[in-house]
């Protein structure tokens, strides 16, 4: 009667911890963003695929200042104007509720083509007669134009791959979840096993 009894008690452990653990994964939530024309641009998700709804953003720089706030959408994407001058990381991070925090660092290039681009034309503009400063000025502006428009449009797809790529190695694997749970039901058992040998001790 007794080893029924440890025997329910022992099934009904594993039956909880199956589905918590399962409960647990699948709520993990995840961070990807980049940084767009001086706008942080990204995603909040569970590991399910599920987008993080509404949930409140904060942007801080490496000492932990706030920088920007926001939220996510109905989609669980997000844009934020930043002013990244004079900043090298940024971490943000997203409040999911009911315990479900997601963080991530966006690393800054400080070595942007914009900025690259602003300086060449301030040193060829400086150098430059008035006459063929127009000239030279609105031809580098509009190579400048070209090309950014085409880095964003050659990224824009790589970076939906490398975001699909991220979202699905995010996914709990099956047999991650049942090692966990096969471990935490090994530790249950041997507690179980002792102290039902005590029991038995004892009488």
């Amino acid at each position: 009667m007794k080893i029924r009894t440890l025997l329910v008690k022992f099934l009904s452990i594993t039956m909880i911890l199956f589905i918590w653990a399962g409960v647990a994964s699948a709520h993990k939530l995840s961070v990807f963003a980049y940084i767009e024309n001086n706008t942080l641009v990204g995603e909040a998700y569970f590991n399910d695929g599920a987008p993080v709804r509404h949930s409140a953003i904060h942007v801080s720089d490496t000492e932990n200042n706030l920088i920007a706030e926001g939220t996510t959408d109905e989609k669980g994407q997000f844009s934020i104007p930043i002013d990244i001058t004079d900043l090298q990381s940024l971490l943000v991070s997203v409040n999911g509720g009911m315990g479900h925090m997601g963080q991530t660092v966006v690393t800054i290039d400080t070595a942007e083509p914009d900025k690259a681009t602003e300086k060449a034309e301030k040193e060829t503009n400086s150098n430059a007669t008035e006459s063929s400063n127009s000239t030279i000025s609105l031809s580098e502006e509009n190579i400048s134009a070209l090309m950014q428009e085409i880095v964003q449009k050659e990224m824009a797809p790589l970076r939906n791959e490398l975001f699909l790529l991220r979202k699905e190695i995010s996914k709990p694997k099956l047999s991650e979840i049942i090692g966990g749970i096969g471990y935490i039901v090994g530790l249950v058992g041997v507690a179980l096993w002792v102290g039902g040998r005590k029991k038995y001790g004892q009488q």
